[in-house]
């Protein structure tokens, strides 16, 4: 990211579509230069919010400020953000050169100009020798590629995608995903980047903003929003959880003294609890460890007894579901290394199950 003042900023921003409130008093700055993320699940608000930011719909309070000034009433056109949308929209009877030109013929930008940066453009997007094709000719990842190209011939000061990998094939959208990030940092612009797959946001982003029910939940790098939710709306959303239940018994100096799942043990945490207040304790799946049974290398950890349910071996890890003795039903995903005896769980096996410490994230119960 470069500069301090936001390249994009929403204060207070709501939206309401017939009297339902889609997005509420949203706050959030945009910094020029880096891949931000809306993330959340369908019907979150995150494709209403970048059309706002477009300037395709209009907010019903608040401000979308782009570059320093109010833009509530500035037509899309007049913004100097462009739009990649899912469909490409590219112009069917148009070849790419001429997609690409199309937006800068409109500028009154003079031929020779036209060309040039139709040339730059191509090249950057690793498509130089296709301007004569037409569009139907292109496979999904030169189309989307296309899109991109004639997003950013206009020097937009950011670029907003909107799901635009969600129709590619796996291995493609993966090579993409890497595309995208490589062409944010080339060209220096901000690039508002919105999807349900959180995958996919944790590979691009320099930040993501995760969004629910209209409002922003947790805003942050993706280390932060997998390993330190606020919430256990967060930690659902965006990765497998497992969440055991605890009572806190007195928290000193970052470590809370606590029964969870009635096993007593000690939790690391910066958040201060009062004595007998209801905790949530959330891990992922590679935080949980099997114990052998006679095992006292860690006192305070607590030790939960369990029945191997399902396992599946997928080459340098095994996932194994296990039905705690407590009623709950975990996932844990254990590495192995190549000069590691390989323990293998089966289906029936009796285990003890742990955590590593400090690995772990407590939340209060209201939380849920």
């Amino acid at each position: 990211m470069t500069g301090n003042n936001p390249i994009i900023r929403l204060e207070n921003l709501g939206m309401r579509f017939d009297n339902i409130m889609v997005l509420e008093e949203l706050n959030l700055d945009i910094h020029n230069g880096e891949f931000i993320t809306l993330l959340g699940p369908s019907g979150c608000g995150k494709t209403t919010l970048l059309r706002l930011i477009a300037g395709f719909e209009s907010p019903t309070s608040g401000t979308v400020s782009i570059d320093g000034r109010i833009m509530n009433d500035v037509p899309p056109n007049q913004r100097r953000v462009n739009t990649v949308f899912q469909s490409y929209a590219l112009f069917p009877h148009m070849s790419v050169s001429n997609n690409l030109a199309f937006g800068l013929r409109m500028a009154g930008i003079a031929k020779r100009e036209r060309d040039q940066r139709v040339r730059e453009a191509l090249a950057m997007v690793d498509l130089p020798d296709m301007g004569d094709r037409m569009p139907a000719n292109l496979s999904g990842g030169q189309q989307q590629r296309v899109a991109i190209a004639r997003a950013v011939i206009n020097n937009p000061k950011a670029l907003l995608l909107d799901e635009p990998l969600s129709a590619l094939d796996a291995k493609l959208r993966k090579r993409m995903q890497v595309q995208l990030k490589h062409l944010c940092r080339k060209l220096g612009i901000t690039f508002v980047f919105v999807t349900h797959d959180q995958q996919e946001a944790f590979a691009m982003s320099d930040r993501v903003v995760v969004l629910d029910n209209g409002r922003i939940e947790q805003v942050g790098t993706p280390e932060e929003i997998y390993e330190e939710p606020v919430n256990l709306k967060v930690a659902r959303f965006v990765g497998e959880t497992c969440i055991l239940d605890g009572s806190a018994h007195h928290w000193s100096d970052g470590i809370l003294h606590a029964i969870v799942e009635g096993q007593p043990c000690q939790l690391k945490t910066r958040r201060s609890f009062g004595s007998h207040e209801s905790i949530r304790v959330v891990l992922r799946p590679e935080d949980m460890v099997i114990v052998p049974e006679d095992d006292i290398a860690s006192t305070h950890q607590p030790r939960l007894p369990g029945t191997v349910n399902e396992t599946v071996y997928k080459g340098s890890t095994w996932d194994m579901v296990v039905d705690l003795d407590c009623g709950k039903q975990i996932l844990i995903t254990e590495f192995f290394n190549e000069d590691e005896d390989r323990i293998c769980h089966k289906t029936g096996d009796r285990v003890i199950v742990s955590w590593f410490e400090g690995w772990e994230v407590v939340l209060p119960h209201e939380h849920a």
